[in-house]
């Protein structure tokens, strides 16, 4: 068929290159036979049939990740109201909302796609919880020490292993670039409010 390339293409964002190059073949043998809007109506079938689950993962993962930010930033807001935070502590629990909702946004997605025990989704799951607590608990001071030890502990122990080493980075990369970009525009945000 003249456009498989394109077929091929449209179906490869989906799905590995390799299974995509095998499954548009066999299309294209099959509609030898049967004919070209046969093709297409069949593409189209294995395309909606190979995309739900990531286009339907990121709604839920956008929608459900927001949720528990907004949850989690409420539940920290409203522990301010019976507990005086320091400035360090404001910045730090109202800061720390956004790389939870970002890991919220991975272990959703993952989950939805990939399934749960992917490593990927279960570290962003840990530590999202973590963050969670942090942030839920922030006035009780051993809530700290013990999520920072226990985010020691899991990342000290994905080290012994490839996959968990690999998603730890992953993860680990991800929180902590928007960690620092937020808290810079925090920080931005505050001094601005200052002039």
């Amino acid at each position: 068929m003249r456009n498989a390339g394109f077929a091929e293409w449209m179906l490869a964002r989906w799905i590995e290159r390799d299974r995509a190059l095998a499954i548009v073949g066999d299309l294209e043998e099959a509609a030898f036979e049967k004919g070209g809007a046969w093709f297409w109506r069949s593409f189209v079938g294995v395309w909606v049939a190979s995309g739900w689950r990531p286009v339907a993962g990121f709604a839920v993962a956008a929608f459900g990740g927001g949720y528990l930010a907004s949850r989690i930033l409420k539940a920290f807001l409203l522990s301010t109201l019976q507990h005086t935070p320091t400035r360090t502590q404001r910045v730090w629990g109202s800061s720390l909302a956004f790389p939870i909702a970002l890991l919220c946004f991975v272990a959703l997605y993952g989950a939805f796609r990939f399934g749960p025990r992917d490593i990927v989704t279960r570290m962003a799951a840990a530590y999202a919880a973590l963050g969670a607590v942090a942030d839920c608990f922030w006035w009780q001071r051993s809530v700290p020490l013990v999520v920072l030890g226990l985010a020691a502990t899991l990342l000290f122990l994905s080290l012994f292993d490839r996959r968990a080493r690999t998603s730890t980075a992953v993860v680990w990369s991800i929180a902590g670039i928007l960690a620092v970009l937020w808290l810079a525009v925090a920080d931005l945000a505050s001094a601005c409010a200052k002039k």
